[in-house]
């Protein structure tokens, strides 16, 4: 079962952050809760996938699938980076209703001049792992996010990477999690976030 967000992930003064809770579990073996970002908007899906490994565009952070033993982020569609959970050594933990898991997109650096996007995973409000995601470019004649235009970006010579983003979530119950919800009032205050000043979190 997977769902998308109606409407952009909200951006706060860290960067753009979702969180969604496990709200109910059965007791089937296997089973896992994901979520992940995307630039599609709803209408661009006529029809969502079971599974988020299968959509093509974004990256999503889930598993192991039934018969799987191990967590990946899958980016556009494809499997990248294998990851495990403190404690999963082993074999995979089991989610519990109220367990959280949430990202935070962000510039690795806001004073560069072009931005390199990260995004960073958390679980229970604890990072897990970061790592750079490829936004493209934008087109010529549209807004890189601070009123230039990417023809003009491109003739000073700076890479026309946007600086402000319109993202969607998209977040997964599969097996045994058969249900997920977002976390509509939480926000990154608090949050280890590398190179920045944990106390923040106001909104933009």
């Amino acid at each position: 079962m997977i769902g998308i967000t109606e409407t952009p992930i909200h951006r706060f003064d860290y960067g753009y952050y979702i969180e969604v809770e496990v709200t109910d579990v059965s007791e089937t073996e296997a089973g896992c809760m994901g979520l992940g970002i995307t630039f599609m908007r709803p209408g661009d899906l006529a029809r969502m996938p079971k599974r988020l490994e299968k959509l093509k565009q974004g990256w999503f952070f889930t598993g192991p699938y039934k018969g799987g033993t191990t967590r990946r982020v899958y980016r556009h569609g494809k499997k990248d980076i294998r990851f495990i959970l403190d404690g999963e050594e082993k074999s995979p933990l089991r989610w519990s209703v109220g367990d959280k898991m949430s990202l935070l997109v962000r510039p690795k650096d806001y004073g560069e001049a072009v931005y390199q996007w990260t995004i960073s995973l958390y679980i229970n409000r604890n990072i897990v792992l970061a790592c750079t995601i490829d936004v493209p470019p934008v087109e010529d004649g549209t807004s890189v996010g601070d009123g230039t235009s990417a023809a003009d970006a491109a003739e000073g010579g700076v890479p026309s990477v946007p600086k402000h983003l319109e993202l969607y979530a998209c977040a997964e119950a599969y097996g045994y999690v058969t249900g997920v919800a977002i976390r509509k009032d939480a926000i990154p205050s608090g949050l280890a976030i590398a190179g920045s000043n944990p106390g923040g979190g106001a909104e933009q």
